[in-house]
């Protein structure tokens, strides 16, 4: 009996199977960003950036948000910085940031509160969020935070911190 080179082709087997299964784990994998969530692509000043002067923050989103229904905190930190600002090292960006973190958590949870910016952005819907600030900040250590709601529903939220210097 003579098999037709076509007879397998209905066939799936247990490689087959593990084949595929890896290729669709590798699909979603790489298509990460179509599920969107609105993380922050780049911020103006970046986060542990040294700034002599400052007139405004930019915060750039990989998709729109929600401006009315999302929440946004610009503060000072009461940190006394152990080195130089102009170059500190990475251990006391991490010490920055490891201060910073529970306190931007728990400000953009706050629909009302301190706030050392005033929103620029005038569209409801934006990837780039634009903030004036008072131009005569004292020098010290400042944090931008925000919790976002982007226009697929998904709420995300982080935090910048840098210093501004004299």
């Amino acid at each position: 009996m003579t098999r037709s080179p076509f007879s397998q082709l209905g066939r799936v087997t247990n490689g087959s199977r593990l084949v595929m299964l890896a290729a669709a784990l590798v699909a979603l994998l790489l298509a990460g960003g179509a599920f969107g969530h609105a993380e922050l692509r780049s911020s103006d000043p970046e986060d542990g950036a040294y700034v002599t002067s400052l007139e405004s923050i930019t915060a750039e989103f990989t998709e729109p948000v929600e401006v009315p229904f999302s929440t946004f905190r610009f503060v000072a930190l009461d940190i006394e910085l152990g080195e130089d600002p102009e170059d500190i090292s990475d251990r006391e960006r991490q010490r920055i940031n490891g201060m910073a973190a529970p306190l931007a958590s728990e400000l953009v949870r706050e629909r009302d509160g301190e706030n050392l910016a005033t929103l620029l952005t005038t569209d409801n819907r934006s990837a780039t969020v634009t903030f004036e600030v008072d131009p005569e900040l004292s020098p010290g250590v400042y944090l931008f935070a925000w919790r976002v709601l982007s226009i697929d529903t998904h709420i995300t939220e982080g935090f910048v911190t840098f210093i501004l210097g004299e």
